[in-house]
């Protein structure tokens, strides 16, 4: 009676780690940043983890591209634009997979194994093997189960305090 419940528990496990696994959005997660050359110089906020990154620095025009930066970012010639890869998880544990309808809602553990310097300008980055909690709900596409939302609060939140940061005032 065991091993019957045990095969079926290990197959949605395995089924669902794969399907999040191929998850883009997890596995190396993008950030998008955006804003004006023009906002006001605060070297406590992501300005000053910028620049102490090598990607800006201040100049009584507004903020310059750094040769470094230039590879990474986009100036319009009034804002500085990204699209940037983090960083690199993976999952550690599977906590749980509960069937809902046709979805898979998937309770697990991941850590950080390698990050980018975009990392650097998050006022809290993510701690590298560090086991942090996350949410996917997937659904069965016929050939196999995809994630159709991805919940990861921790990382959620340091983007909304870089998104906040970003805002001109």
């Amino acid at each position: 009676m065991f091993l019957p419940w045990w095969g079926v528990v290990y197959s949605r496990e395995k089924a669902s780690k794969e399907a999040i696994e191929v998850y883009d959005q997890f596995i190396q997660p993008t950030m998008k940043i955006r804003f004006s050359k023009d906002i006001r110089w605060d070297p406590q906020s992501f300005l000053g983890r910028g620049k102490d990154a090598g990607f800006w620095d201040w100049s009584p025009k507004g903020i310059v591209l750094t040769p470094k930066g230039q590879n990474i970012f986009g100036d319009n010639g009034k804002e500085i634009t990204g699209d940037l890869v983090v960083g690199k998880r993976e999952i550690s544990t599977i906590k749980s997979v509960q069937p809902v309808g046709d979805t898979r809602e998937v309770v697990f553990l991941y850590t950080w194994t390698d990050f980018t310097d975009a990392a650097k300008l998050f006022s809290t980055p993510p701690v590298k093997e560090k086991e942090y909690d996350a949410v996917a709900v997937l659904s069965n596409k016929g050939n196999g189960w995809e994630v159709t939302t991805l919940t990861t609060p921790e990382y959620t939140r340091v983007l909304d305090i870089l998104t906040a940061e970003t805002k001109h005032p």
